[in-house]
């Protein structure tokens, strides 16, 4: 006949012994990490470079879904594949697109098909005027003043008016009475720069053609 004690002390070890096998038989090296099966961590994805160009543009504000900063002074930003990137100079935002090795000022610009685009053409004028030493020819610099000017400004760069909304922008920064860039020259300052730096490209499916052609 048994006793109370081992009445209660079979079950309870039968139930010790259950939870030891079971930790036996799923790996008793600890189990593969949560990651996957082979022990090894998820690869982190890559951070690329692309160029922001109309001339090499340095010093706006750029971000994507997971990097953020400001162009240096090749006018480079990061981006992970597949993200889009956003460009502004504090509260002017200039536009966003699919992040890419090369992105435009008409990149920038929805349902823009070239550079005769009003929209795109402002923005080349704004940032050729704010260029730090007036000559767009050897990359165009955002003054950091630039920046301080622009806090909590917004700007329509389809506006009839873009010009007289800027000014006051463009006058803290470059001087009373500094006139903006003209539509004409911005546009060839535009096209020349993308035929000098890049080689002829040609705009579709969303891309500089020849862009597309050397990341596939």
């Amino acid at each position: 006949m048994m006793c109370r004690s081992e009445i209660f002390t079979r079950p309870l070890s039968l139930l010790l012994l259950t939870i030891f096998l079971i930790a036996c038989s799923s790996g008793g090296d600890g189990g593969a990490p949560s990651g996957g099966t082979s022990g090894t961590p998820d690869p982190q994805p890559e951070i690329l470079t692309g160029v922001f160009l109309d001339s090499l543009v340095s010093g706006v504000n750029y971000r994507t879904e997971t990097q953020s900063g400001m162009t240096n002074t090749n006018g480079e930003f990061n981006y992970i594949n597949s993200e889009h990137v956003a460009f502004s100079i504090d509260g002017i935002v200039l536009g966003a697109t699919q992040a890419g090795p090369v992105v435009t000022p008409l990149m920038l610009v929805d349902g823009a098909m070239d550079a005769t685009d009003p929209r795109v053409i402002n923005i080349v004028r704004l940032l050729m005027t704010l260029d730090s030493d007036g000559n767009p020819g050897n990359g165009i610099e955002i003054p950091a003043l630039a920046h301080t000017a622009a806090t909590g400004l917004t700007v329509d760069f389809a506006s009839a008016a873009f010009a007289t909304d800027v000014q006051a922008l463009v006058d803290a920064v470059k001087g009373p009475g500094t006139q903006l860039v003209d539509a004409g020259s911005a546009q060839n300052h535009f096209n020349t720069s993308l035929k000098t730096s890049w080689g002829t490209m040609t705009w579709g499916a969303d891309c500089w053609n020849q862009v597309c052609q050397e990341s596939n």
